[in-house]
């Protein structure tokens, strides 16, 4: 299903999976892009409230949650921290103020933000993300939001087909694309993953490599796996989600369940596959 308009902004969509499944060491600059608010002469930004002990937790949990034994860490005070990971894709860290959502307009160039943020994190780090909207809307900004779960694979793993056909999408319209979560360390860069492994047929190793060598994070793969997974799974099937993805892709999905089946019923199946996408599906 395309990306529900929000009836309350038209410039805000949000991934109709993620409404579904909502419920449920310090980074080096080399590669990367960065505002820093203190170089602009602006007034003290949201995070200068919110106290250096909150940054401290934050990545305390992140680092814990997430299994990291490199010191991934999210500095607020820096300001946006991003990165293009392929040709007109940028991953990074959230927008803090309307000024960030113009900057990232006017200074990048981006017509699409795909924002992957619960409400509570805008809670967390007194984001107001109503203000971030009416900007967007005066500046000609689509803000497309698929909510993940913070530190949490399988959510990550139930919104990335959303996510990445809305990525795709905007691409597709010639756009560029701002991806980010928190941080810009986990969901995020997992949705660019995902992005580049489906799109330009790289195995998930080298689209893992390739994202995490211009920015240093540490995503976990088995949410991109299993998505890659589900995009096969009978009970996506018939979804649009399915339906509009390259052939390559869904024998690539085919792949992960087959490795028990038969050669006959392999071929049964991409046959099946290729009746419902309406594309020829080859194994």
């Amino acid at each position: 299903m395309l990306p529900l308009r929000n009836k309350h902004s038209p410039q805000v969509l949000r991934c109709d999976a993620a409404m579904r499944s909502q419920g449920r060491g310090r980074l080096p600059s080399i590669h990367g892009m960065q505002t820093r608010r203190s170089q602009q002469g602006e007034s003290p930004p949201s995070w200068q409230m919110i106290g250096a002990s909150k940054s401290a937790n934050y990545n305390q949990q992140m680092q814990k949650q997430m299994g990291w034994s490199d010191p991934y860490q999210y500095y607020p005070d820096r300001g946006l921290y991003y990165h293009e990971v392929a040709p007109n894709l940028f991953c990074g860290s959230q927008p803090q103020s309307p000024d960030d959502i113009q900057r990232l307009r006017q200074n990048v160039g981006i017509g699409t933000v795909v924002n992957l943020q619960q409400d509570k994190d805008f809670a967390y780090w007194n984001v107001d993300h109503g203000a971030h909207q009416h900007r967007a809307s005066e500046i000609g900004l689509n803000i497309i939001r698929c909510p993940a779960q913070d530190f949490d694979p399988d959510s990550l793993r139930a919104i990335i087909p959303s996510a990445v056909r809305s990525v795709q999408q905007a691409l597709g319209r010639g756009e560029k694309v701002y991806v980010h979560c928190t941080a810009g360390l986990g969901r995020a860069p997992g949705v660019c993953i995902a992005h580049i492994f489906w799109f330009q047929e790289k195995t998930l190793d080298e689209a893992y490599n390739h994202l995490t060598s211009i920015r240093p994070c540490g995503p976990k793969r088995e949410s991109i796996r299993g998505a890659t997974f589900d995009v096969f799974n009978g009970a996506s099937l018939h979804s649009p989600s399915v339906q509009k993805a390259p052939g390559w892709l869904l024998a690539r999905a085919l792949c992960f369940t087959a490795a028990s089946w038969s050669p006959q019923h392999a071929r049964a199946q991409a046959a099946a596959l290729s009746h419902v996408a309406q594309q020829p599906v080859l194994l």
